[in-house]
């Protein structure tokens, strides 16, 4: 789906209306994270019966083998051998990225749902109506899967964790209490965290992006800012 076709602003991602979640209102905030709760919670009505990737232009499906959990797994160790590689993170890191994708291999997700993976405000558009403000678009759907759907609260929190706390844990509150996400929260999240916090770390440290990373940071102590936040734990 191109930009061009989007009926709406988004908040994050068109140059109508170029604004970050730091610029919102502390109230819009609320209401805005009220209506992304039930976009996810329509979306993951959408379930299969095993987990599997999506082609989004015939949506055809590839089930993983081995399940969801073994996928996320795979993916998450083969991206920290990247980043290994090219010095991103050093050998204590890894280690401690395999312990934790090894205490997740007998965990699974009870329900499989569609997801897309890199939800947030820069990936969809919100039309502001009598009634408040609904989702007109979503987009963006490169890394969309059949999945556990608690991977969708991810990149949303994320982005209010450093500067409105409470707004982050009334996303993910309100969504598992309105029925976004029908399994506990807690089992899978440490793994799902890191291997989230993995993609970004290992692209914005390729010796041809430019330094974002501030000198000095570990993977390990930034994905720990997120895990210990509280907000992931219900």
């Amino acid at each position: 789906m191109g930009l061009r076709n989007l009926d709406g602003a988004s908040i994050t991602g068109c140059k109508e209306r170029w604004l970050s979640p730091r610029d919102i209102a502390s109230e819009r905030r609320f209401s805005i994270a009220i209506v992304l709760r039930s976009c996810l919670a329509e979306s993951h009505q959408l379930s299969a019966t095993a987990a599997a990737d999506v082609d989004v232009d015939s949506l055809q499906l590839t089930p993983f083998t081995g399940g969801d959990t073994r996928f996320v797994i795979a993916q998450t160790l083969e991206i920290a051998e990247r980043a290994a590689m090219q010095g991103a993170i050093d050998h204590s890191e890894a280690e401690w990225i395999e312990m934790t994708c090894r205490a997740a291999e007998t965990l699974d997700a009870p329900h499989i749902t569609c997801v897309h993976v890199d939800y947030k405000t820069g990936n969809l558009c919100l039309t502001e109506t009598r009634n408040g403000y609904r989702v007109s678009d979503l987009f963006d759907f490169h890394e969309a899967r059949f999945s556990n759907g608690t991977q969708d609260l991810l990149r949303h929190a994320y982005s209010f964790i450093d500067f409105d706390m409470s707004c982050a844990h009334e996303f993910v509150r309100s969504t598992l209490a309105h029925g976004g996400m029908p399994f506990r929260i807690d089992e899978l999240m440490r793994l799902f965290v890191i291997n989230d916090r993995i993609k970004i770390w290992e692209y914005f440290t390729q010796p041809e992006e430019a330094p974002v990373i501030p000198a000095g940071l570990r993977f390990r102590d930034w994905a720990n800012h997120y895990l210990e936040s509280g907000v992931f734990k219900v």
